[in-house]
C-alpha cells in the first residue's frame, strides 16, 4: 500500500484530493473508530446522586442500550424493559418502558460526555427536562466489547419473571438452572471486559459472591428478591436448596482472580444441578 500512495504522490501535482482519501479510508478500518462515543453498549453505573444532593455512592445500576432501539435496564427495585431513542441536538435519551417494575414511566435522560467509556446523565420525568423536575445524577461506565454471552438480555434473564401459577420441581429446577447460566453469563462478562468492579445489587443474590476469601449462601432475611422469582414462598425454598446442595459440592478454585473463580464455582454448580434427581417432595 506503501508504494501506491507515492505512486500517487510522484504523479500528482495536486494530491490532497485523493491522498487524504485513502488516508481516512485506511485510518477508519484501522480500529479508530472504537474509541468514539457511542450509546449502544453495557453501562455500569458507578455513583447515584438524589436530586438534594444525597450521595447514594452504591454502583447499583446496569443499562444496555441494543442497537436495535431496544434497552434492558436493572437495579436494586427490579428491571425494564423497553424502547429507547436520542436526541443527540439536547443528548437527551427517552427511555419509553414496555415492561418490569425498576420504572412506572417514561424516562429522560439528559447525558453529559466525560469520555468515550465515561457519561454523567441527569434524569427527569418531564422531555423539556426543567430543572425542578430533576430527580438524579448517575456517574456511568461503559467496559466495551461485545457481551459473549450477554447477561443484560431480556432471554439471559427470564428466571425473574413471576410465575402466574404453581410449578412443580422440574420447572423450579429450569428456573434454577437459568439463574445459574445467568450468573455465569455475568461473571464471564465481567473476567472478559476487565472490569474494576461488577456490580451486584442488580440482581437476586442467593450466592453471596462479592468476598474476596469465600462464598456463602444469603441468609433468610437477605432473600426478599429471590422469593419474588417464584410462585411462593414454598417454591423459592426448593430453589435455594437446589442451589444450597449444589454450593456444598464444589471445589471453590483457588486464584486471587474473583471473576474467574465465581464463573468456576457457578460452572460447577450447574453441572451437579444439572446431574442432581428432582428433590423429593415431603410425605403426608
Amino acid at each position: 500500500m506503501k508504494s501506491f500512495l507515492t505512486k500517487y504522490q510522484r504523479g500528482y501535482r495536486y494530491i490532497g484530493g485523493p491522498v487524504v482519501f485513502m488516508a481516512l479510508l485506511l485510518a477508519g478500518c484501522s480500529g479508530g473508530g472504537s474509541d468514539k462515543f457511542k450509546i449502544e453498549q453495557a453501562w455500569l453505573s458507578s455513583r447515584y446522586t438524589t436530586a438534594s444532593g444525597v450521595d447514594l455512592g452504591e454502583a447499583n445500576r446496569v443499562i444496555k442500550f441494543y442497537r436495535d432501539g431496544s434497552y434492558a435496564y436493572f437495579g436494586p427495585g427490579g428491571y425494564n424493559y423497553g424502547k429507547w431513542t436520542e436526541d443527540a441536538t439536547t443528548q437527551t435519551i427517552e427511555l419509553k418502558r414496555k415492561s418490569g417494575k425498576l420504572e412506572t414511566v417514561n424516562t429522560y435522560w439528559r447525558y453529559e460526555v466525560k469520555s468515550p467509556k465515561e457519561m454523567k446523565v441527569r434524569i427527569y420525568r418531564e422531555p423539556l427536562a426543567p430543572p425542578a423536575a430533576l430527580e438524579g445524577t448517575m456517574a456511568l461506565t461503559a467496559p466495551g466489547g461485545k457481551p459473549d454471552p450477554d447477561p443484560f438480555s431480556p432471554d439471559m434473564n427470564t428466571w425473574r419473571e413471576k410465575p402466574q401459577q404453581p410449578e412443580d420441581l422440574t420447572a423450579t429446577r429450569t428456573r434454577v438452572l437459568q439463574y445459574l447460566r445467568f450468573l455465569e453469563a455475568v461473571w464471564t462478562y465481567a473476567e472478559k471486559q476487565q472490569v474494576a468492579t461488577m456490580p451486584t445489587s442488580w440482581f437476586p443474590r442467593p450466592i453471596l459472591m462479592e468476598y474476596s476469601n469465600g462464598v456463602r449462601m444469603a441468609y433468610a432475611n437477605e432473600l426478599d428478591d429471590w422469593n419474588e422469582c417464584f410462585y411462593d414462598s414454598a417454591s423459592a425454598v426448593k430453589g435455594y436448596q437446589y442451589l444450597s446442595g449444589a454450593l456444598r459440592e464444589i471445589q471453590l478454585l483457588e486464584t486471587t482472580n474473583r471473576f474467574e473463580r465465581n464463573r468456576d464455582c457457578i460452572e460447577q454448580m450447574i453441572k451437579i444441578t444439572e446431574s442432581r434427581d428432582l428433590l423429593q417432595e415431603k410425605r403426608k
